[in-house]
């Protein structure tokens, strides 16, 4: 599962067809950063904080017109039998600037 923006998404296939949703159809570039990763770790589950940043350009000619977010994505990933695999996804917007981000598709 993956919380973003006010939606929530279920199943791989809808997580995967995210973007082409709703980063393809609105913007010419994009960029995303992820750093400082935290990692908390036991036998079964792990909890993960990481912080991102992003740039979202509507037009890929006009630089200086942009949509810019930094936020945190919180985490679950669980033990199964192929590995560890993540079971919730959520992210936390901290910050936006430039035009105003919508996430209504």
């Amino acid at each position: 599962m993956l919380e973003i923006g006010g939606q929530v998404r279920r199943g791989r296939q809808a997580i995967i067809d995210g973007p082409k949703h709703d980063l393809a159809t609105r913007y010419g570039a994009t960029y995303h950063h992820m750093g400082q990763i935290y990692i908390d770790l036991d036998e079964d589950e792990a909890t993960i904080l990481t912080y991102q940043v992003a740039y979202h350009l509507p037009k890929a000619s006009e630089l200086t017109t942009h949509v810019d977010a930094g936020g945190r994505y919180h985490a679950v990933a669980r033990r199964t039998e192929d590995g560890r695999r993540i079971t919730r996804l959520r992210l936390e917007i901290v910050f936006a600037q430039g035009a105003p981000m919508s996430f209504d598709v």
